[in-house]
């Protein structure tokens, strides 16, 4: 096997074999078929590209994915089936017109979409139902792309941060209908923190159960900052190395999302729990205070315990949760206190 640098690993979609692309050389690029249950190498194929390759490579699909050449002027659309790859090559010139310099794939992961920067725009492509490349949005300004993630139905969604002037636009749109906005805000931030580098964003149930978003970005000055409902509810001025990737998670956790309101409902059950607990605590020890002071006043009146019966009661606990039930123990007392039956 030759030495190979490593550049993607795509996951089986219906059998157990796991892909591994990586090029060798200046302009090979190499798949390996794996058996994920033995570990064998079922499968190799390598083609090469005339005008060679960059190492930036974007996932659409476990059977297609993009790349640039040497130069970063032509997109490489690679395909791979059964093992075997092919490639087609077409200038970005002719895709996007008014294109010039050099162009660079954005790292964030968009199922069936890729990201590509240039000059100071951010342009979105897809493939469309013939399998050819085509231009889905342009952006101007400066703007970075989050990863797509997953929220109510199965559905998907990814943030852009993009700014225009003293203010930055969030936008949340959706994964399958690029035209469809889920989120839009704007919001107003500090010119000297420099421009956003990197956003993660994170959904959550508002309490009126309709799906909201939030996002943590990365500013030039290495800051972190959270964005929610058109405000910074949360810096971080202290300065990071790098931030590589970021997961949220508020509790209690579900299964199927986190709910604001369910979180607000537990806290306040749970506050309850302990303020009834607490009065019950108090109640105790005032009835105990109160049964020993009247053992007190009867020993110094009387020298000795006289009474029928003496009510010892003591506190105990049913777990963290619980309530304070009251153990109630009567013990049958003469006029001699030696005598207890």
């Amino acid at each position: 096997m030759c030495s190979l640098e490593l550049q993607q690993l795509i996951e089986p979609a219906s059998d157990d074999i796991l892909y591994a692309l990586g090029y060798s050389g200046a302009s090979q690029l190499h798949a390996y078929g794996i058996n994920i249950k033995t570990g064998a190498l079922i499968k190799h194929d390598a083609v090469e590209l005339p005008n060679g390759f960059c190492e930036e490579l974007s996932l659409l699909s476990s059977e297609m994915l993009v790349t640039l050449d040497a130069s970063r002027t032509i997109l490489v659309t690679l395909g791979l089936k059964d093992g075997k790859i092919s490639f087609e090559e077409e200038h970005i010139r002719t895709l996007v017109p008014g294109f010039s310099g050099k162009a660079t794939l954005l790292s964030s992961k968009l199922d069936g979409m890729f990201a590509m920067k240039y000059s100071s725009y951010v342009v979105f492509f897809r493939v469309n139902d013939k399998g050819k490349l085509q231009v889905v949005d342009k952006i101007d300004n400066a703007a970075v792309v989050s990863d797509m993630i997953s929220f109510a139905e199965e559905q998907q969604a990814f943030g852009i941060v993009q700014h225009q002037g003293s203010k930055i636009q969030f936008m949340v749109k959706l994964g399958h209908d690029y035209s469809n906005d889920l989120l839009k805000e704007s919001i107003q931030m500090d010119h000297q923190r420099g421009l956003v580098q990197k956003v993660f964003i994170n959904n959550y149930i508002r309490t009126d159960r309709s799906p909201g978003f939030r996002a943590l970005v990365v500013m030039e000055d290495h800051s972190l900052l959270l964005l929610q409902q058109g405000d910074i509810v949360w810096s971080r001025e202290d300065g990071l190395a790098s931030v590589v990737d970021v997961t949220t998670s508020e509790l209690p956790v579900e299964k199927k999302g986190v709910s604001v309101a369910k979180v607000e409902e537990g806290f306040l059950e749970w506050l309850k729990v302990w303020i009834l607990m607490y009065m019950s605590v108090c109640m105790c020890c005032l009835i105990l205070a109160l049964c020993w002071m009247t053992i007190l006043i009867r020993i110094s009146y009387h020298g000795s315990i006289i009474g029928d019966f003496v009510v010892s009661v003591t506190p105990f606990f049913w777990g963290w949760g619980g309530g304070c039930p009251l153990q109630v123990v009567y013990l049958a007392l003469d006029s001699d206190p030696s005598t207890v039956t």
